[in-house]
């Protein structure tokens, strides 16, 4: 996986989104440690994409942008756990 986005947010790593060369993913995973590692949805509410961006800003993280096959502007926030 490469493309992706990552925040620490709730004392965890968190990875959303990114490309593996064929598919663009809209999974998000979170680590304590950077070891193990946990789904938190395999499908979130914004399409596929490589290339967003997250922050953490109000107790959310949010995803912005990206590329789902088409260059996306917007902007999603929620906690996934």
């Amino acid at each position: 996986r490469s493309i992706h986005t990552s925040v620490v947010f709730d004392n965890k790593m968190w990875v959303m989104g990114g490309y593996d060369g064929s598919t663009r993913f809209n999974d998000v995973w979170y680590s304590s440690d950077g070891a193990s590692w946990t789904q938190a949805t395999s499908s979130a509410g914004w399409t596929g994409r490589s290339g967003p961006t997250s922050v953490v800003f109000d107790n959310k993280m949010w995803v912005m942008g990206g590329n789902d096959g088409a260059r996306k502007n917007d902007v999603w926030n929620g906690i996934y756990k």
